[in-house]
């Protein structure tokens, strides 16, 4: 629910994420690490060229999570997003086919469709 997130999960501009999806794995990761959270929908700014470079949906201490219900153009997404923040980048698509798992897994992307995996992954360190 977006109205329990809380203000650490809001981001820069002041907004919430919009998707549910985001709210739900932002929400989940604050529920059980509190304060882990540092941003939600974060632009990543803009390249030299003034182009948007893009935004990190979820984004922890020590990871940034792409929360997808597709697959097109997440490769490269979350190595934009990898490339900007300096942390490792998670795609988190619950309903993605193991073609695309396959596909970012090549790629070198880490990937999972386990909210709770993902919650594993990203704790924070001791």
């Amino acid at each position: 629910m977006i109205s329990s997130l809380s203000n650490s999960q809001i981001n820069r501009r002041g907004t919430v994420a919009a998707d549910e999806l985001e709210t739900q794995v932002a929400n989940e990761v604050e529920k059980t690490y509190p304060g882990h959270v540092e941003a939600v929908n974060r632009s990543l700014g803009k390249d030299a060229a003034g182009k948007t470079v893009g935004e990190v949906d979820v984004e922890l201490k020590n990871a940034a999570i792409e929360v997808t219900s597709g697959t097109k153009g997440k490769i490269a997404q979350a190595q934009k997003i990898a490339a900007a923040t300096g942390k490792p980048t998670i795609v988190y698509g619950p309903n993605l086919g193991i073609h695309a798992i396959r596909g970012m897994q090549r790629a070198g992307v880490l990937v999972t469709t386990s909210l709770a995996e993902l919650i594993s992954v990203v704790a924070p360190d001791p």
